[in-house]
Parts: C-alpha cells; structure tokens; sequence
C-alpha cells in the first residue's frame, strides 16, 4: 500500500511540504521535481525523460489555493496518450472520456 494523500483533522489536504515532513518515512510517492512546473518540466514529463517518472506521466501538487485544498493536477506522456489512442482503436469519443 502507498500512501498518496492525507487529509487532516477534516482540514483538508496538507501542502506537499508538510506531507513530506510528516510521513516521507512511510512508502509514499518518489519526489522527482520540486519547482515551478514550467514548460521545461512540462516538455520533460511528455518526453518521459524526468527521472524516475511512470509511463504514464506525473502528479503535480502545490501550494494551497484555498484552505485545504491544495494546487493538484496531472502532466502525461505523450506515449501514454498515443498507447490510449490504440487501444481506442480510432473511437474519438471513448478517447476524449479516457483522456
């Protein structure tokens, strides 16, 4: 089992600083980039040349934008997209669903 998230205390989510801090001990998540994810980054993680990165791509999590919640998104591998597209066997709607 691996620990992604935790939300505190009905809070909610901790800043990844503080995640890191409080459970960096346990089997959480490879931290691969701390920064801005700017479009080197972004570039990087379509590449799949960031280190340690799945095939898939990225999860991204900053700062907090409201209390408890947390800046979260995902940045994926071109090879995962073009992986989806076959497996979609041309069928735009069911890729645009999954994508």
């Amino acid at each position: 089992m691996t620990l992604i998230d935790v939300a505190a205390n009905k809070k909610g989510f901790l800043e990844p600083k503080d995640f890191i801090k409080y459970f960096g001990h346990l089997d959480i998540p490879a931290l691969l980039y701390m920064g801005n994810a700017n479009s080197e980054f972004v570039e990087s993680v379509r590449d799949s040349t960031l280190e340690g990165m799945t095939f898939e791509g990225v999860i991204c999590k900053g700062k907090l934008i409201s209390p408890g919640c947390p800046l979260m998104f995902k940045v994926k591998s071109t090879a995962w997209y073009q992986s989806l597209k076959a497996k979609c066997d041309d069928d735009a709607n069911l890729f645009d669903r999954l994508a």
